[in-house]
């Protein structure tokens, strides 16, 4: 009847706010309704954005199966949304039209074979490893799936394609594939000037930059102002774990480590 306005933020605050939903004594069927707008308003807002589309929105993938988001879509747009019968599946056209564009462009050779095979082939879900990250020292500790297709194992599944390049004998060169320690090395290196360089004295007062959001973008005009000022600018060394402990609530991941950072800045 009332549902609560969450906007379009991401899970991890709307988390805290039906938590204070609950406490203001809302309904639960009106703070999962104001999930639902909040859901549909991240993508129209987000996604979307200002490109203007028509009066018949064609909705498609699992999120449909959900049938009050595309009503509520509908509430939020005023237009006619369509849903397919099984929405869920309609990656799977795409994922044959994309071989079909293939095949035409001559980049991919046509193979043969059996529907009937397809059909009554079997597959087995064997117990699940940890992916401990290789040479590269990743960290996410993504979960692989290893299924079994006619006798075979097949590892599947996480953020990378180490284990879809394994199993194809792949070899990528890794370190021009590091975009981010591309990044970080023309922000925080290349372009910035030595101290010295910018009259900066050894017993300089510092200034303290914490590593968190635009920072990452900004912070050579933050190390050349205030570098310019005669002051250090000092960054933080490591992601303190009593300052992510320290937050108070529920943040996405990065703001986490913004606190981490700031613990060990101070």
């Amino acid at each position: 009847q009332k549902p609560p306005n969450f906007n379009d933020q991401c899970a991890a605050f709307i988390s805290s706010d039906i938590k204070n939903a609950f406490h203001e004594g809302i309904d639960r069927d009106d703070i999962v309704a104001g999930l639902v707008y909040s859901i549909c308003m991240n993508y129209d807002n987000r996604v979307k954005g200002n490109r203007p589309v028509g009066n018949r929105v064609f909705m498609q993938g699992g999120v449909c199966y959900n049938r009050a988001v595309p009503v509520a879509m509908a509430s939020l747009t005023g237009k006619r949304i369509v849903v397919p019968p099984d929405p869920g599946l309609t990656g799977a056209f795409g994922v044959a039209l994309e071989v079909k564009h293939r095949l035409e462009a001559g980049l991919i050779k046509e193979k043969s074979f059996s529907l009937k095979q397809l059909k009554e082939r079997t597959l087995k879900y064997e117990k699940p490893f940890t992916c401990k990250g290789g040479k590269e020292g990743c960290d996410r500790k993504c979960e692989i799936a290893r299924i079994e297709i006619e006798g075979k194992t097949h590892p599947f599944g996480g953020a990378c394609n180490r284990w879809y390049n394994l199993r194809f004998n792949i070899n990528v060169n890794l370190e021009k594939l590091d975009l981010v320690a591309f990044y970080e090395r023309l922000i925080f290196h290349k372009y910035i000037l030595p101290p010295e360089e910018l009259g900066v004295r050894k017993n300089a007062k510092s200034i303290g930059i914490n590593k968190s959001f635009w920072t990452d973008t900004y912070y050579p005009l933050y190390y050349d102002f205030f570098s310019r000022l005669g002051f250090k600018v000092q960054l933080p060394g490591i992601v303190e774990q009593e300052g992510m402990d320290r937050k108070g609530t529920a943040f996405c991941y990065p703001a986490e480590i913004s606190h981490g950072y700031l613990e060990n800045l101070l």
